[in-house]
């Protein structure tokens, strides 16, 4: 990967950041623990050589950071906080931010992308739902900012009610 100067790293970090507070945005109390995206449960060695990449150690600082310590599986089949039957906020954040890990880093994309269709199972998503996540990540990648007024073609009602848009 190239070298990123420190500004491109700043404008990283500012769009994880963005992104996370967008996804809890209607958190009253704050973002709760459990409520938070769980960790692919992927060996601590190969996490580090993905957090190598600074896109991927951008992330897991962010994302990943209060659970740090934690059981990667714990929680990743619970529903703490229902959107709508069947997801939770975590479930969509944590699809979200894996598919995002996929896309940043080849690396990540070649040997986890079965993992990361397996949480998607796990999580009940159907093929057109993690569509519309796959989407969800192009559109903030292409440098779109996500919002209630935003133009994300997303065409599932799950994907409609938890990136908080009219879709398509």
């Amino acid at each position: 990967m190239e070298q990123l100067s420190e500004l491109k790293k700043q404008k990283f970090s500012n769009m994880v950041n963005e992104i996370n507070q967008y996804f809890y945005r209607n958190e009253v109390s704050g973002i709760l623990l459990q409520d938070r995206p769980d960790r692919l449960p992927i060996a601590k060695e190969k996490e580090w050589e993905y957090r190598k990449n600074p896109l991927v150690g951008i992330v897991y600082s962010i994302i990943y950071a209060h659970n740090e310590n934690d059981n990667p599986f714990m929680g990743m089949f619970a529903a703490p906080t229902s959107l709508l039957p069947g997801m939770s906020l975590s479930q969509g954040a944590s699809l979200f931010w894996s598919l995002f890990l996929c896309a940043v880093s080849d690396e990540f994309y070649d040997n986890e992308l079965n993992l990361v269709a397996d949480q998607a199972t796990a999580f009940d998503f159907t093929p057109e739902d993690v569509e519309d996540w796959i989407t969800a990540v192009k559109y903030v990648l292409d440098n779109n900012k996500l919002s209630e007024n935003c133009n994300l073609a997303v065409k599932g009602e799950k994907a409609k009610k938890f990136f908080g848009v009219q879709g398509i």
